[in-house]
């Protein structure tokens, strides 16, 4: 698989060669959106304090789908730093497989 436009880059051939780099590269990206969802959660969880302390907003407002928006957010928060981990804990694994793979061709 490759992108030009630097996307994720993984050639094939006798062997697989994937850069490191732009796994991490990814993985640090991903970590923004994990920052998204953050922000995103605050500002839901804001919206829900505001309704809950109004008297009227709770008639109007379904108090229980924002509480619902909040769990959702926070799962899907942790989904996406899984995400990122594995992807960083993967470029490390294929960084050792390469230096072994280069202390046996010396």
């Amino acid at each position: 698989m490759r992108t030009d436009d630097g996307g994720l880059s993984i050639d094939h051939g006798g062997a697989i060669s994937v850069d490191t780099e732009q796994l991490r590269a990814l993985g640090a990206r991903m970590r923004t959106v994990v920052s998204q969802y953050e922000d995103a959660r605050a500002a839901v969880a804001r919206a829900l304090t505001l309704v809950s302390s109004s008297v009227d907003g709770e008639r109007r407002i379904d108090v229980g789908a924002l509480q619902r928006s909040v769990e959702r957010i926070v799962e899907l928060c942790v989904e996406i730093e899984n995400a990122c981990t594995g992807t960083l804990v993967m470029a490390d694994a294929f960084e050792v497989v390469e230096l072994r793979a280069q202390a046996e061709a010396l």
